[in-house]
């Protein structure tokens, strides 16, 4: 039992050997995401062997996929493992079951990676895997003391930034506390900052990669993809002004559109700007987002705002959006 801190300290040392198992647990994804990619660095799985799986599969395919053997002899196993609240209480215990036997010899070349929403994993899984040294539950999510949520917050943004606590800290004020937006606001200045430049970020830099409005916060949700936050955010914190939210997405799906052939060619930023007259910001904030915008999706979205504009004021024109995205 540890929280994400605790697994980023146990993993920082020489010569780590990854775990049988990792349970991970919280809301936070974008942990569950960094633990994720260290697990699967340190085992270091061929595509062959790397299997995904979700808790709403069926109990007879995940417990075969747990119990067989590598497709390539020649590497580690890795099976990840996502929405185990959904887990059935007997697909938990054969899961559980693996990792007890005995015989574990057969199984040292296969790790596996499981992620829970839930706030607490449960207690079978509390029992079978605490204090074993083969086995790590990793709570991602923060604390809900205001103070220690911002130093937990500060260490996970600063393990992926040369950004130092003063400017991380100004990101996390201007997004609220909102991880999820910080990590996208720095893969996005990531792309935005020359090779070996120390990156700076003023306050139109935030203003232009981090909205922090809730009328930006609920475009930057759909130009992602992202339906299920941007439903989220209409009941947090709903939007300002509907019809400039959907005049907002309609330029920029549109200059996602734009940007697409660019993008999928890998051509670089400099050249992008000076073919289509945007900005070098708005490639850059664009850019993560183009594979969610082709263009049969680019229409379709299109007609939808156009359908919708009219009645913007009405308190299910926003709802109606998210749900057609």
């Amino acid at each position: 039992m540890g929280t994400y801190s605790d697994f980023t300290r146990s993993h920082s040392k020489p010569k780590v050997h990854p775990r049988r198992i990792y349970w991970t647990h919280g809301a936070e994804p974008k942990l569950a995401h960094r633990v994720a990619e260290k697990v699967t660095a340190l085992v270091s799985p061929s595509r062959l062997n790397t299997h995904r799986l979700s808790g709403t599969d069926p109990e007879a395919q995940i417990l075969e996929k747990v119990n067989g053997h590598p497709l390539d002899p020649k590497t580690r196993q890795l099976i990840v493992l996502t929405r185990a609240q959904d887990l059935t209480a007997p697909t938990r215990k054969g899961i559980l079951d693996w990792f007890a036997d005995p015989q574990a010899a057969q199984y040292r070349h296969t790790f596996l990676l499981v992620h829970s929403d839930e706030a607490q994993p449960p207690d079978d899984v509390v029992a079978a895997l605490k204090g074993k040294s083969t086995a790590q539950v990793v709570q991602c999510s923060l604390p809900k003391d205001p103070q220690a949520r911002q130093t937990r917050a500060l260490e996970a943004l600063g393990e992926v930034s040369p950004l130092g606590p003063r400017a991380l800290g100004q990101l996390w004020r201007h997004t609220h506390g909102d991880l999820t937006a910080c990590f996208a606001f720095l893969e996005k200045l990531d792309l935005l900052v020359p090779t070996g430049q120390v990156p700076s970020i003023t306050q139109q830099t935030l203003d232009a990669l981090a909205p922090s409005n809730p009328d930006h916060a609920l475009v930057e949700h759909l130009l992602a993809g992202k339906k299920r936050d941007a439903a989220q955010s209409l009941v947090t914190a709903p939007p300002h002004d509907p019809a400039q939210v959907l005049t907002t997405l309609a330029g920029e799906i549109w200059r996602a559109n734009l940007l697409h052939p660019y993008v999928v060619e890998k051509v670089p930023v400099r050249d992008i700007v000076g073919r289509t007259g945007l900005t070098h910001v708005q490639v850059t904030a664009l850019s993560p987002h183009v594979g969610q915008h082709a263009y049969r999706h680019t229409v379709r979205r299109s007609r939808l705002i156009a359908e919708l504009l009219p009645h913007a004021d009405t308190a299910t024109a926003l709802p109606m959006l998210v749900a057609a995205w």
